[in-house]
């Protein structure tokens, strides 16, 4: 029976463990506390408890951890003892920055670790250990694809995942991408959805959300491939019939529609002004992706 040790039950953790455990894996778990509801329930799923993060570490060759933030991460390995990661294997599915998956697999590997994954989890707790989604439910990066594949019988009972080579920041520097652009569609989704609910009369939204926006957003999703394309070109000039020029105009219209109904503009502002200097710089007539090399410091 394959064992893997848990650090940190928190609600991700929890579906991980439960993934783990539901696929026969023997588990044991960590928690600086003890008595919170993840912990608790990992136990009664079948999960053993150890108090120590020393003899936790010990007990598995496969370490998995998901923290707050690197920050706590040190933190609780700060407290294993000189070799206390010697010949493990530590998937980390840490949210962070490229450059702190990079100091900590230069940090695991001074501490004897025979490897060091980087990575992230892309869905909610709910979706962890689902096996007929085709969204990858989990990234990861570093070591080599045989290594990462060696690990299949663990991570497999996650769920989907994606390699993504041995660069060991790649997957963080993904990871940051998509939620960046998760975080443009929940602003300017709640801030459509504003307009329409001003308007609503005190009438429900969600049935023409669901109808017409959700569509709407789906349909032009796809583009940022076209636009990602175009940048890997260098084409600035194309833009398929939305010139920068005329967003420019339309973006006015916009605001002066969210201003006649009484609603805060200033979330789209920075996007506008983005808009007018790619504008300024590059023509009336270039394409929206022309934005994207303004934002180089």
């Amino acid at each position: 029976m394959t064992a893997v040790t848990y650090i940190s039950v928190g609600n991700i953790g929890l579906g991980i463990v439960k993934a783990l455990l539901k696929a026969g894996t023997k588990v044991t778990v960590w928690n600086r506390r003890e008595d919170r509801a993840p912990v608790k329930e990992a136990i009664n799923a079948g999960a053993v408890l150890e108090k120590d993060v020393k003899r936790a570490v010990a007990n598995s060759p496969i370490i998995i951890v998901c923290t707050l933030n690197y920050a706590t991460l040190k933190e609780i390995f700060a407290d294993l003892p000189d070799g206390g990661l010697n010949g493990k294997v530590v998937v980390n599915f840490t949210s962070g920055t490229p450059g702190q998956a990079v100091e900590m697999d230069g940090w695991t590997r001074g501490n004897g670790v025979a490897g060091y994954f980087d990575g992230a989890i892309l869905v909610p707790p709910a979706f962890i250990g689902a096996q007929d989604t085709p969204n990858n439910i989990f990234l990861l990066s570093g070591e080599t694809e045989d290594y990462y594949l060696s690990l299949s019988p663990v991570l497999a009972s996650i769920g989907r995942g994606a390699y993504l080579g041995p660069d060991v920041s790649t997957a963080s520097r993904l990871d940051l991408a998509g939620i960046t652009a998760m975080y443009g569609m929940f602003s300017g989704g709640i801030l459509g959805m504003s307009l329409l609910k001003k308007a609503s009369d005190g009438k429900p939204i969600a049935p023409t959300v669901k109808a017409a926006v959700v569509p709407m957003v789906q349909s032009l999703a796809t583009s940022l491939e076209r636009m990602a394309e175009l940048w890997d070109k260098g084409d600035f000039e194309t833009n398929d019939g939305h010139s920068l020029g005329m967003q420019v105009t339309g973006l006015g219209t916009l605001r002066t529609a969210y201003e006649e109904a009484g609603i805060e503009f200033g979330l789209c502002a920075p996007w506008v002004q983005l808009m007018k200097e790619a504008a300024e710089k590059n023509g009336a007539d270039a394409g929206t992706i022309s934005t994207g090399p303004l934002l180089f410091k």
